[in-house]
């Protein structure tokens, strides 16, 4: 538990409340751009506090090679996606967002940041394509294709799903590197990308899936079945722990929620 007796922590808190009883959207400095962030929202006042996976974001940005093809799968409002952009002006940067407003302010931050080589969509990447049930919670970063219970719904809304293979065949493209991070429907977007994977010419160099145990079991999977299909694949699985590098272990699960695949 934090304790606000140590003044940074005291500092964070009374931050995190300015922000709450603030205007709901503010531009925030984030690792070199400057992003529209939901000012209410737990993403939206860790990037604000310039805390956001920091860890995790450092590691992520030393496997980019310059040319690379790069999937955001599960934006919100662009903490991967807008500093990619600008970190690695030839790499290619597709971010897909079902989510009208963040959709909306990835676009704007865009523009702000004066990118060029990010495209971002308005659709949530699936098993298949067509059309799904989507559930936007209260806190945008908890909505997901089925009501995981860990906030409350807002909303629910009908959304256009497409599989990855689809997009990568409609759009002559495929990823280098996957970020994948959509509450618990993991296991639904590697279904899609199947054949991608099962064909080492093709198959991304390196995958990072948020993996938490509460959200898998609304979708009727596991960490253990993430990690057993993705080695099935040829991928071993790390993560970043103070700020090291280390296999994943069971040790880790629930604790450590980004998990980098590579081969």
């Amino acid at each position: 538990m934090m304790s606000l007796l140590n003044p940074r922590n005291f500092a964070n808190h009374l931050r995190r409340r300015r922000l709450r009883l603030g205007p709901e959207i503010v531009q925030v400095d984030f690792l070199g751009t400057r992003i529209l962030v939901k000012a209410r929202e737990d993403v939206g006042q860790s990037m604000a506090l310039g805390s956001f996976e920091l860890d995790d974001l450092k590691y992520f940005f030393s496997t980019i090679r310059s040319d690379d093809s790069i999937f955001d799968i599960g934006a919100n409002v662009g903490a991967y996606s807008i500093p990619l952009a600008r970190s690695f002006p030839k790499a290619n940067i597709f971010a897909f967002e079902p989510i009208p407003l963040n959709y909306s302010l990835i676009l704007a931050s865009s523009r702000i940041n004066r990118v060029t080589n990010l495209s971002v969509f308005e659709s949530c990447i699936s098993d298949k394509s067509g059309t799904e049930s989507f559930s936007i919670a209260e806190d945008s970063a908890y909505s997901s294709l089925i009501d995981t219970r860990r906030k409350g719904v807002f909303e629910t809304v009908s959304v256009q799903t497409i599989s990855i293979e689809d997009f990568c065949s409609q759009n002559s493209c495929i990823p280098n590197i996957l970020k994948i991070d959509v509450e618990g429907a993991e296991m639904k977007v590697l279904k899609g990308a199947s054949n991608i994977f099962s064909d080492s010419r093709f198959s991304p160099r390196m995958v990072m899936i948020e993996l938490y145990d509460q959200n898998l079991r609304m979708f009727d999977t596991s960490i253990g079945d993430i990690v057993s299909i993705m080695s099935f694949y040829g991928y071993k699985a790390s993560v970043i722990a103070n700020g090291k590098k280390r296999p994943f272990e069971e040790a880790h699960h629930n604790i450590y929620y980004n998990v980098f695949f590579e081969k």
